[in-house]
């Protein structure tokens, strides 16, 4: 079988701003995965909540998931002080 490689979608300031563009992407049948960056979950149970999650799709999803979150929230790059 043939391994898909992930692609990066962009980083958010927490957990919950990453969880509400996945549950969008999801309306729209791309699947997605977030990871905590920094210690991520190694600061113990909830804290990591609170720190920047990067959200990722297959690579041939990028496209689409990239139009998707520019229209589900084009001023969070700039509010969070972020880059994609």
């Amino acid at each position: 079988m043939m391994r898909m490689k992930e692609a990066l979608v962009g980083t958010y300031p927490n957990e919950m701003e990453a969880r509400l563009l996945a549950s969008r992407l999801q309306e729209e049948g791309i699947r997605s995965v977030i990871k905590p960056r920094g210690a991520g979950y190694a600061l113990g149970y909830g804290a990591q909540s609170f720190t920047p999650h990067s959200l990722y799709v297959l690579e041939r999803d990028l496209e689409r998931a990239r139009s998707v979150a520019d229209t589900a929230s084009p001023e969070r790059d700039a509010d969070a002080g972020l880059a994609c």
